[in-house]
Protein backbone atom coordinates (compact mmCIF):
# COMPACT_ATOMS: atom_id res chain seq x y z
CA UNK A 1 0.00 0.00 0.00
CA UNK A 2 2.83 2.34 0.90
CA UNK A 3 4.59 1.53 -2.40
CA UNK A 4 1.40 2.32 -4.32
CA UNK A 5 1.04 5.64 -2.50
CA UNK A 6 4.69 6.54 -3.24
CA UNK A 7 4.24 5.61 -6.90
CA UNK A 8 1.10 7.74 -7.17
CA UNK A 9 2.88 10.65 -5.45
CA UNK A 10 5.81 10.40 -7.88
CA UNK A 11 3.42 10.22 -10.81
CA UNK A 12 1.56 13.30 -9.56
CA UNK A 13 4.83 15.24 -9.12
CA UNK A 14 5.95 14.22 -12.62
CA UNK A 15 2.62 15.34 -14.12
CA UNK A 16 2.75 18.70 -12.32
CA UNK A 17 6.30 19.49 -13.44
CA UNK A 18 5.81 18.25 -16.99
CA UNK A 19 2.68 20.36 -17.41
CA UNK A 20 4.51 23.42 -16.10
CA UNK A 21 7.18 23.34 -18.78
CA UNK A 22 6.74 26.38 -20.90
CA UNK A 23 7.07 26.14 -24.67
CA UNK A 24 8.56 29.42 -25.84
CA UNK A 25 8.14 28.50 -29.49
CA UNK A 26 5.65 30.82 -31.23
CA UNK A 27 2.71 29.40 -33.13
CA UNK A 28 4.25 29.06 -36.57
CA UNK A 29 1.79 28.37 -39.37
CA UNK A 30 1.08 28.38 -43.07
CA UNK A 31 -2.26 28.58 -44.82
CA UNK A 32 -3.59 29.03 -48.32
CA UNK A 33 -6.40 28.06 -50.67
CA UNK A 34 -5.82 25.24 -53.13
CA UNK A 35 -8.29 25.61 -56.00
CA UNK A 36 -10.55 27.55 -53.64
CA UNK A 37 -10.40 25.07 -50.72
CA UNK A 38 -8.92 26.57 -47.54
CA UNK A 39 -5.91 24.74 -46.06
CA UNK A 40 -4.68 25.70 -42.54
CA UNK A 41 -1.63 24.12 -40.94
CA UNK A 42 0.31 24.51 -37.73
CA UNK A 43 3.98 24.21 -38.66
CA UNK A 44 6.06 21.49 -37.00
CA UNK A 45 9.56 22.01 -35.62
CA UNK A 46 10.93 20.87 -39.01
CA UNK A 47 9.36 23.91 -40.73
CA UNK A 48 11.67 26.85 -41.37
CA UNK A 49 13.25 29.28 -43.79
CA UNK A 50 16.89 28.54 -44.52
CA UNK A 51 18.92 31.32 -46.12
CA UNK A 52 22.10 30.33 -47.98
CA UNK A 53 24.71 32.77 -49.25
CA UNK A 54 26.80 31.36 -52.10
CA UNK A 55 29.88 32.53 -53.97
CA UNK A 56 28.23 31.63 -57.31
CA UNK A 57 26.67 35.05 -57.95
CA UNK A 58 23.32 34.32 -56.32
CA UNK A 59 21.85 33.40 -52.94
CA UNK A 60 18.91 31.17 -52.16
CA UNK A 61 16.34 30.48 -49.48
CA UNK A 62 14.22 27.41 -48.90
CA UNK A 63 10.81 27.78 -47.26
CA UNK A 64 9.95 24.38 -45.78
CA UNK A 65 6.32 24.25 -44.65
CA UNK A 66 5.50 20.91 -43.02
CA UNK A 67 2.75 20.04 -40.57
CA UNK A 68 3.46 16.39 -39.74
CA UNK A 69 6.27 13.84 -39.74
CA UNK A 70 5.47 12.75 -43.29
CA UNK A 71 6.99 15.62 -45.26
CA UNK A 72 5.22 14.52 -48.43
CA UNK A 73 1.74 15.23 -47.06
CA UNK A 74 0.17 18.64 -46.49
CA UNK A 75 3.50 20.31 -47.17
CA UNK A 76 4.74 23.14 -49.33
CA UNK A 77 8.31 23.97 -50.28
CA UNK A 78 9.17 27.28 -51.92
CA UNK A 79 12.61 27.82 -53.38
CA UNK A 80 13.85 31.40 -53.80
CA UNK A 81 16.93 32.43 -55.79
CA UNK A 82 18.07 36.05 -55.53
CA UNK A 83 21.06 38.34 -56.01
CA UNK A 84 22.25 41.05 -53.66
CA UNK A 85 20.33 41.88 -50.51
CA UNK A 86 17.05 40.19 -49.65
CA UNK A 87 14.14 42.14 -51.14
CA UNK A 88 10.53 42.45 -50.02
CA UNK A 89 8.84 40.79 -53.04
CA UNK A 90 9.73 38.23 -55.70
CA UNK A 91 8.04 36.94 -58.86
CA UNK A 92 8.70 33.53 -60.37
CA UNK A 93 8.85 34.77 -63.95
CA UNK A 94 11.60 37.33 -63.28
CA UNK A 95 14.51 35.13 -64.37
CA UNK A 96 17.83 34.82 -62.59
CA UNK A 97 21.08 33.56 -64.08
CA UNK A 98 22.22 30.35 -62.35
CA UNK A 99 25.45 28.81 -63.61
CA UNK A 100 24.95 30.49 -66.98
CA UNK A 101 21.34 29.31 -67.38
CA UNK A 102 18.19 31.40 -66.96
CA UNK A 103 16.04 29.99 -64.14
CA UNK A 104 12.87 31.09 -62.33
CA UNK A 105 13.36 33.18 -59.21
CA UNK A 106 10.77 31.05 -57.34
CA UNK A 107 9.82 27.38 -57.47
CA UNK A 108 6.85 25.75 -55.73
CA UNK A 109 6.34 22.11 -54.70
CA UNK A 110 3.07 21.21 -52.94
CA UNK A 111 2.03 17.79 -51.57
CA UNK A 112 -1.67 17.44 -50.77
CA UNK A 113 -3.24 15.35 -47.99
CA UNK A 114 -2.88 12.21 -50.15
CA UNK A 115 0.76 12.85 -51.01
CA UNK A 116 0.01 13.95 -54.58
CA UNK A 117 2.66 16.34 -55.88
CA UNK A 118 2.06 19.63 -57.71
CA UNK A 119 4.86 21.73 -59.20
CA UNK A 120 5.39 25.29 -60.34
CA UNK A 121 8.94 25.28 -61.69
CA UNK A 122 9.07 26.38 -65.34
CA UNK A 123 10.24 29.69 -66.71
CA UNK A 124 7.69 30.73 -69.35
CA UNK A 125 10.28 32.43 -71.56
CA UNK A 126 12.26 29.18 -71.78
CA UNK A 127 9.33 26.72 -72.11
CA UNK A 128 6.79 27.52 -74.82
CA UNK A 129 3.25 27.09 -73.46
CA UNK A 130 4.26 26.92 -69.78
CA UNK A 131 1.90 28.79 -67.45
CA UNK A 132 3.73 28.17 -64.16
CA UNK A 133 3.77 31.32 -62.07
CA UNK A 134 4.09 32.54 -58.50
CA UNK A 135 4.78 35.40 -56.13
CA UNK A 136 6.19 35.72 -52.63
CA UNK A 137 6.25 38.79 -50.38
CA UNK A 138 7.86 39.24 -46.98
CA UNK A 139 5.48 41.33 -44.87
CA UNK A 140 7.60 41.31 -41.70
CA UNK A 141 10.91 39.82 -40.61
CA UNK A 142 11.44 39.52 -36.85
CA UNK A 143 13.90 37.77 -34.56
CA UNK A 144 11.35 34.95 -34.11
CA UNK A 145 10.64 34.43 -37.79
CA UNK A 146 9.31 35.80 -41.05
CA UNK A 147 5.76 36.64 -42.04
CA UNK A 148 4.72 36.72 -45.66
CA UNK A 149 2.26 35.99 -48.41
CA UNK A 150 2.43 33.82 -51.53
CA UNK A 151 0.44 32.57 -54.51
CA UNK A 152 1.21 30.20 -57.35
CA UNK A 153 -0.05 28.38 -60.41
CA UNK A 154 1.08 24.74 -60.20
CA UNK A 155 0.61 21.57 -62.23
CA UNK A 156 0.50 17.80 -61.80
CA UNK A 157 3.88 16.59 -63.14
CA UNK A 158 2.41 13.16 -63.88
CA UNK A 159 -0.35 14.50 -66.11
CA UNK A 160 -0.21 12.53 -69.38
CA UNK A 161 0.15 15.43 -71.80
CA UNK A 162 3.21 16.48 -73.72
CA UNK A 163 1.82 19.94 -74.51
CA UNK A 164 2.64 22.39 -71.69
CA UNK A 165 -0.24 24.72 -72.57
CA UNK A 166 -2.72 21.82 -72.30
CA UNK A 167 -1.87 20.97 -68.69
CA UNK A 168 -4.59 21.46 -66.08
CA UNK A 169 -3.62 24.29 -63.75
CA UNK A 170 -4.15 24.36 -59.99
CA UNK A 171 -4.28 27.65 -58.10
CA UNK A 172 -2.63 28.33 -54.75
CA UNK A 173 -4.09 31.63 -53.54
CA UNK A 174 -4.32 33.75 -50.38
CA UNK A 175 -1.17 32.11 -49.01
CA UNK A 176 0.22 33.31 -45.67
CA UNK A 177 3.04 32.06 -43.48
CA UNK A 178 4.84 32.69 -40.22
CA UNK A 179 7.95 30.52 -40.15
CA UNK A 180 11.16 30.50 -38.10
CA UNK A 181 14.32 31.83 -39.77
CA UNK A 182 17.40 29.65 -39.79
CA UNK A 183 20.61 31.64 -39.60
CA UNK A 184 22.25 32.31 -42.91
CA UNK A 185 24.58 29.62 -44.14
CA UNK A 186 27.55 30.75 -46.20
CA UNK A 187 29.09 28.40 -48.75
CA UNK A 188 32.67 28.79 -49.94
Amino acid sequence: MKALRNTLALLLIFMVFSSCQKDDRPDFYYRFKFNGVQKNFKATSEADITFVETNMGFNFATFTMVSERNTKRNSLVIGLRYTGELQRSYEMQTPILVNGILAPTLTFVYYDENGKEYLGTLLQSQHLGARDDGRLTFTQITAEGSYGTFEAIVFDPREPTSELSARRQFIISDGEFFLPNVSSIRTE
